[in-house]
């Protein structure tokens, strides 16, 4: 949530719930989720290697329906808004232990954010990822390079280039 406050603070760009442009849905709670389940059961070295650092084990941890750390979640019913979701608007989501907020935080910040986080928006909010484009691009090149090191440096980074014409 740190990153999207960052996004309206910063840049004035609140992530709408449903796209304006697309009718998709923008919030990205179960997306997110997914890929870092998929981060965590990974034999790549990356990801092996953040297991050990994070969980003190490279073993792989797999929340998955029926596998073998899915006894670790706790269900509960995430309300989302009716506007968005309609009358099937609970949800069962995950509710992961604490013990893997470090290596969540590492898995948003080193991977998602960098790697996904722009394709996601442009998939969803094409205009919203322009937008952010152009606000980034106004900042004084001081307040730019001051950002480098936060969240919104590492998506700064993976936005794409203005093409010349």
């Amino acid at each position: 949530m740190d990153f999207f406050s960052q996004l309206e603070v910063r840049l004035n760009y609140i992530v709408p719930d449903i796209s304006p442009q697309t009718g998709r849905r923008l919030i990205p709670d179960i997306s997110i989720g997914r890929k870092f389940n998929e981060f965590l059961r990974s034999e790549d070295e990356i990801e092996y290697t953040a297991r050990q650092e994070f969980l003190g084990s490279a073993q792989p941890v797999d929340f998955r329906e029926g596998q073998s750390d899915c006894h670790e979640l706790q269900k509960y019913n995430h309300v989302y808004p009716k506007s968005s979701h309609g009358e099937n608007n609970v949800w069962k989501c995950n509710a992961y232990p604490i013990k893997y907020a470090s290596i969540f935080d590492y898995f948003l910040q080193e991977w998602w954010i960098p790697d996904r986080c722009v394709g996601y928006l442009q998939d969803r909010d094409a205009e919203g990822v322009e937008y952010l484009r152009e606000s980034i691009n106004q900042l004084p090149s001081d307040l730019r390079d001051s950002l480098m090191g936060t969240l919104l440096g590492k998506l700064m980074r993976s936005l794409p280039p203005y093409e010349s014409n």
